[in-house]
């Protein structure tokens, strides 16, 4: 079991269910539905759990998709799941639409050559990108499209010899690209799917910027210099222009890349990476841009009221600030067991629920 998470977390029939939750509940807040992935040893599972009832309703993904555990990577386009599998040297993408309940399956649809060497994969509803090197033993970055209609794809080349490719992130239709190219420089490309065209390239230079979308769905750079400075841009997604500029008073440094965090107002949702060794790695926290209050909840202290109730220790699997419902969630799995569950945490840093499960969440949608 933790071999399959481990690799999960590194790519990343129905039936009414009750769980055992707990009582720790705070009065001032109010508890919210929420949804979520999850796995045992032999299924993946999608969870909708409804706060007024208290009970969820759980959808077997393997029965329906034909879903193992062990797939690459799961992605998530507005309200659809994607899913991308290998085997025997060709992709398999299968989709789930969490609103619909509908489902689309692409076996085999792409057959992978000794000439390429690919990093990643994504995709919008009708098309799929993959982020590859070409040829394979090179750095030379380029990007595969792939019509799922017709199943027909294009390459386009985008530099030579880099460093260092990084996770994509998707906002509407601009696909974002980050790496580190031969010359040591952090750069963000911009393709349009709509248009299948490259629009612009953002350098960074020295600066390892990592990125997110605010709630007014532009584009958050958080731009990290080698002297320890921290600069913040907000951009327009679909014409890069700069509409912000600031600098932050943050300590955490934050890897290149797309970054788990929300920008609500002058609040960054953010996770803290507490200095090893330490018990667990990171946490939920809040910085405000404006005044540089850093507040970082008391998750120890959550985690420790837990496992005195469930009589077991636990493992923190994955953490999401839901700016929609205002809480932090974060997934566990039980100490040396095949269960897990969910803990839903306000702003405050109160426990507001615990789900406990049969299985093991890995992913909350969004």
């Amino acid at each position: 079991m933790k071999r399959i998470l481990m690799l999960l977390l590194l790519c990343l029939g129905l039936s009414s269910c009750s769980t055992d939750d707990s009582e720790i509940v705070s009065e001032t807040s109010t508890i919210p539905n929420i949804e979520f992935v999850g796995v045992d040893n032999d299924n993946t599972y999608l969870y909708d759990y409804r706060a007024e009832v208290g009970i969820g309703e759980q959808t077997n993904l393997s029965s329906e998709l034909g879903l193992g555990t062990n797939f690459l990577t799961l992605r998530q386009t507005e309200q659809e799941l994607s899913f991308y599998t290998f085997n025997s040297g060709k992709f398999s993408l299968l989709k789930k639409d969490i609103e619909s309940r509908e489902t689309d399956t692409y076996i085999d649809f792409y057959t992978n050559t000794n000439e390429r060497s690919i990093v990643w994969g994504i995709n919008t509803k009708d098309q799929v990108y993959f982020g590859f090197y070409n040829p394979k033993g090179s750095t030379n970055l380029a990007l595969r499209a792939i019509s799922l209609t017709t199943l027909n794809g294009n390459d386009i080349s985008l530099e030579f010899n880099i460093n260092t490719l990084y996770q994509p992130i998707l906002i509407d239709e601009n696909l974002f690209i980050t790496y580190l190219d031969g010359q040591e420089r952090y750069k963000i490309t911009r393709y349009n799917t709509d248009t299948n065209t490259l629009t612009q390239t953002l350098d960074f230079g020295t600066s390892s910027p990592s990125l997110f979308d605010d709630d007014l769905g532009n584009l958050v750079i958080l731009k990290f210099a080698e002297n320890g400075k921290v600069d913040m841009e907000i951009r327009d997604s679909n014409s890069l222009s700069l509409i912000k500029e600031q600098n932050l008073a943050l300590e955490q440094r934050f890897l290149p890349g797309p970054l788990n965090a929300s920008l609500i107002g002058n609040k960054l949702y953010y996770q803290y990476t507490y200095q090893q060794p330490f018990i667990i790695d990171k946490g939920p926290a809040i910085f405000n841009i404006n005044t540089s209050e850093n507040k970082v909840l008391d998750f120890i202290g959550i985690i420790d009221e837990v496992e005195q109730e469930l009589d077991v220790s636990v493992n923190i699997i994955t953490e999401y600030y839901d700016p929609g419902k205002n809480v932090f969630l974060a997934s566990y799995q039980k100490f040396d067991e095949l269960y897990g569950g969910v803990l839903i945490i306000n702003e405050d840093g109160k426990l507001l629920k615990n789900i406990e499960l049969d299985f093991v969440p890995i992913y909350f949608v969004k």
